[in-house]
């Protein structure tokens, strides 16, 4: 009966401020995103354009790859850290499997983009 109580007490009321989730973000770690961000893509296009002069297609290739590499996991990267600075009044939690998956996509988006760019003959 002090459960019932209890329950009704807080359905009738309004919910306190603390209650709420109201965000906040911390400001050193949305900086190291953008740095990230920075260094990665500009590691990203360099590398790019050195596999350009590459002798053999299978070595301009492997230079595709790597960059597509490098710039995938530079935007998930940010974007994590972007999350990490997120700060709830609740708990938060990462399944580890599912957010490495989730590079996956990012790697795969940078390499068409890449691919696209390093085409001489690009059209809309």
């Amino acid at each position: 009966m002090n459960f019932l109580l209890e329950f009704l007490q807080i359905a009738d009321g309004k919910p306190a401020l603390s209650a709420l989730y109201i965000p906040s973000y911390r400001p050193e770690l949305i900086g190291l995103s953008l740095v990230i961000a920075v260094l990665v893509s500009y590691a990203a296009v360099t590398t790019s354009a050195r596999g350009e002069f590459a002798a053999t297609a299978r070595q301009r290739n492997g230079w595709r790859l790597l960059s597509a590499t490098l710039m995938g996991l530079g935007v998930w990267s940010m974007h994590f850290f972007g999350m990490l600075a997120l700060d709830l009044p609740c708990g938060i939690g990462y399944d580890r499997w599912l957010t490495i998956a989730s590079v996956l996509p990012g790697i795969a988006a940078s390499g068409v983009a890449l691919n696209i760019a390093t085409k001489g003959n690009a059209s809309r």
